[in-house]
Order: C-alpha cells, then sequence, then structure tokens
C-alpha cells in the first residue's frame, strides 16, 4: 500500500502510538502524517534489522510449529470498517491459518514485568491486525 493510501487509514502499526502506549511515536505524530504536515516514516537502523532478520523468523515459525509460513505482502482492509487496515508480517498455512507478526528487539529485559509494558504496544498491533484479517 503506498504512502497516500496509507494516509486514509488507521494502520495496525499506529494502533499503539495512537493509544498513547508506544515507546517511539506519539498520537500527535500519527495525526501530523496522516495530514501531510510531516512526511510518513520511512524506517530506520532497527526497522532496517527487522526487515533484515524477518525471513529467517518467519521460515523459524514454519520449522517450529509444523507448517508453512508465507510472506505477507497484501494489506487487508478491515471488512467491519473500511478505515482500518494491517499487513501482517506472514500468513501461517498448517493445522490453522493465521496471520504471523514478527518482532526483532535489542532490549535487554531485567523482570517480567518490563516484558509486558515493552510487547504491549506489539500485541495491540496484533489485535488490530486479527480484527481487519479475521
Amino acid at each position: 500500500m503506498n504512502h497516500e493510501e496509507r494516509r486514509k487509514r488507521i494502520n495496525a502499526s499506529e494502533v499503539g502510538a495512537i493509544m498513547g502506549i508506544d515507546l517511539y511515536r506519539t498520537p500527535l505524530e500519527v495525526w501530523q502524517e496522516k495530514m501531510g504536515i510531516v512526511p510518513p516514516f520511512e524506517g530506520n537502523e532497527h526497522t532496517e534489522r527487522g526487515k533484515f532478520m524477518e525471513p529467517y523468523a518467519l521460515y523459524r515459525i514454519a520449522q517450529d510449529l509444523g507448517g508453512k509460513v508465507s510472506p505477507n505482502v497484501a494489506n487487508a482492509i478491515c471488512p467491519n470498517n473500511d478505515l482500518f487496515s494491517a499487513t501482517p508480517d506472514g500468513l501461517f498455512f498448517g493445522e490453522s491459518h493465521e496471520g504471523v507478526e514478527v518482532k526483532t528487539t535489542l532490549f535487554r529485559v531485567q523482570s517480567l514485568s518490563e516484558l509486558e509494558d515493552m510487547k504491549l504496544p506489539w500485541v495491540w498491533q496484533c489485535r488490530f491486525g486479527m480484527l481487519c484479517t479475521g
């Protein structure tokens, strides 16, 4: 989906920021991108690393779960509200068919509560993706 199309919808990757729980983006920054006030986020060294590691992570998921994972290149528009969309990182085909979201991090986790705080935006991204993909 091109930037102009993304500007028209709330995307799963923006949900954490909109909810005010993202460590890297604020609701204001998302709004400014949607309004065209600032250029869209193009990525950084962390997103570049994630894209590099994603194929291997998808491969490992397929191996561990005993199925096949196909990288997802399609954007899903929510059937109940066309203002919402998501692009899962992959689709798992095995005993079930499910969307896959891959995350890499440089965080050093000191406690379980810290891990839960870090993952919360990602959990909501996945939940929003499920809403959009069924």
